[in-house]
């Protein structure tokens, strides 16, 4: 069985905002999530022999689990460092889908993780945003603020050509 429906993909920021998707988090539905991951970690790993097939098969039903249980924000849940993504937790499924209860173990931290990621952002955009009785079009509100660092600056053009470095090769 197969529970891979295509993803939908993050169109923008309503579809990761922790406001708009809430999530509620304790220990049974810890509990839950790792029962229904070990149920899709296979008993024989593929490795190098097998292209690590069973171990992406893992990652992708899992990958479906989440998205379904969660909803679609919780699609960044295995982005690793790596993958210029915000998770350490999880590589990918070769390198991270091992035993039953080390993969469900790895996947809830992931989640956790990538929860946390999604709620610290949101509160950085909440306090760089312009206060609601400020003029939205003043990017250095208040002044002396982060925020005017945000803004766009032009950069000064380049007066002179890049040069290459010359190398010498010797055969």
């Amino acid at each position: 069985m197969n529970l891979v429906p295509p993803a939908t993909g993050l169109q923008n920021w309503e579809d990761l905002d922790p406001a708009r998707h809430p999530f509620s988090w304790d220990e049974d539905e810890e509990d839950h999530l790792r029962t229904l991951v070990r149920a899709w970690v296979p008993p024989v790993l593929s490795g190098t022999a097998g292209w690590w097939q069973a171990e992406y098969w893992c990652e992708n039903q899992v990958d479906a689990i989440i998205r379904d249980r969660y909803g679609n924000w919780a699609q960044g849940w295995n982005r690793c460092h790596r993958h210029d993504g915000a998770i350490g937790s999880w590589v990918t499924g070769a390198n991270s889908v091992t035993t039953p209860d080390e993969t469900a173990g790895r996947v809830v931290a992931a989640l956790l993780e990538w929860r946390a990621w999604v709620e610290r952002t949101a509160q950085r955009f909440a306090e760089l945003a312009p206060p609601p009785e400020g003029p939205p079009e003043d990017p250095c509100w208040p002044p002396g603020n982060e925020r005017s660092s945000t803004k766009q600056r032009r950069l000064p053009a380049r007066t002179t050509p890049m040069r290459r470095r010359a190398t010498n090769v010797t055969a």
